[in-house]
């Protein structure tokens, strides 16, 4: 699996990104409270921090009845829940008390409510994973945003990491995929959203018949929850700030009978912005920032038709299309001017040469010549002929363009024969 895959990721608006490792102390002082669970941090739990969460808790008046724990964020922990006033079953993410304010946190919730209000008659909307509704909570930590969103089942690299035999889709379901984000992405593109941060750990694929499911349905398709105590390292009594215990996640990646392919999700709209209102930077994997993150230029929706390309070289091939093991971005950049035939902006002709004095290390001239031997020279199982992946290492070049406004659009792509064959 690509290096970058297994990094520490933001917390997601919009979906559920599922965090592992070792809680630690920024300090190297003794922590107060411990857990044997390897999840968030349990001294973020405190004054301005996560919301203590037990199974069985009702959030919002008595509305969402806390089942299952899907994940956990830098700013956010994130739970199955059923909707008591509707008979539903949602994600339901509950942001840290200082996070509930903080420009990022918040540009993604203007983001999903601007879809929700807007867009939810566009044929893309579907494969986005939508805001249902949002509440404050008042608990011992201060005050928590509350976003009630789509449930949805694993990532797509969740998924092959369970399910696949090797590190590859099958053609047929990579084509679903592709066709699929496209879609998200002319409804994003058309309101004038730019996701920011598109890979394969942001698309969820969906669960639509768990949405009305029972509680025991949910409970047995997610398992039981299992739980690790909290304690106090000087023996004492919790304080009201911190859960009694921690709650391993599950996130669907167990059992496939109630995946839906067709249904797959766009999620995590934490680095998305809206027209004109662009960061100078984008928190994105190296693997899939756009050259003109690297080279210093203007962001907009443009870096998501870059991602997109990758985004194809991946699902079809089942690598990026830049190698990322160990890679920086410089390396990455490197392996773009390599890799990418067309003609180079002059804007970015100093910070060129930079790097033209080092090795790309890369095994092929094009990027269309570097898909064909990724899947053919493999163990992996071909299920596209030559001249199907000579079509998609066209696709994929008509994203991965060094000029932004040179790049094919998602409609563009999405109109192409190949999906409909």
């Amino acid at each position: 699996m690509s290096s970058w895959l297994r990094r520490v990721l933001p917390p997601s608006l919009g979906g559920v990104t599922k965090r592992s490792g070792r809680s630690r102390l920024a300090s190297a002082s003794r922590p107060l409270y411990t857990c044997d669970l390897d999840e968030e941090p349990v001294q973020n739990y405190k004054p301005g921090g996560y919301h203590p969460v037990q199974i069985g808790d009702k959030l919002d008046k008595g509305r969402y009845k806390i089942l299952h724990k899907l994940g956990w964020g830098g700013f956010s922990t994130v739970w199955a829940a059923r909707d008591e006033e509707t008979g539903t079953n949602v994600a339901l993410k509950i942001l840290q008390a200082a996070a509930s304010g903080e420009k990022r946190p918040r540009r993604g919730l203007q983001n999903l409510q601007y879809l929700r209000d807007h867009a939810s008659d566009h044929p893309g909307f579907r494969h986005i994973a939508s805001l249902r509704n949002e509440f404050q909570q008042h608990g011992p930590n201060g005050d928590h945003k509350c976003l009630v969103l789509d449930l949805t089942g694993p990532s797509i690299q969740d998924y092959i990491n369970k399910h696949v035999d090797g590190i590859r889709l099958p053609g047929k379901l990579a084509k679903t995929f592709a066709r699929q984000t496209l879609s998200a992405l002319t409804c994003l593109h058309a309101n004038g959203i730019t996701h920011g941060d598109l890979h394969n750990n942001n698309l969820a694929i969906g669960v639509p018949s768990l949405a009305q499911a029972s509680e025991s349905k949910i409970l047995a398709s997610l398992g039981s929850p299992r739980t690790e105590p909290v304690t106090r390292t000087d023996g004492g009594a919790l304080s009201p700030n911190v859960p009694p215990y921690v709650v391993k996640p599950s996130s669907f990646s167990s059992q496939t009978d109630d995946l839906d392919f067709t249904a797959l999700k766009l999620v995590d709209f934490g680095a998305s912005f809206r027209g004109t209102v662009a960061p100078t930077s984008l928190l994105n994997p190296p693997v899939i920032r756009s050259p003109e993150q690297f080279f210093g230029d203007t962001l907009d929706h443009r870096v998501d038709l870059w991602s997109m390309g990758c985004t194809l070289f991946e699902l079809v091939s089942g690598q990026t299309p830049f190698e990322s093991d160990n890679a920086t971005p410089e390396s990455i950049a490197r392996q773009m001017l390599y890799l990418i035939r067309d003609e180079f902006p002059e804007r970015w002709s100093e910070k060129r040469r930079a790097l033209e004095s080092q090795e790309a290390g890369s095994k092929a001239s094009s990027l269309r010549e570097w898909l064909g031997l990724l899947y053919f020279d493999s163990e992996e199982e071909v299920t596209f002929s030559k001249d199907e992946v000579e079509r998609v290492g066209g696709l994929v070049e008509r994203l991965l363009r060094f000029e932004p406004g040179e790049r094919a659009s998602a409609d563009e792509v999405l109109r192409d024969e190949w999906f409909d064959e």
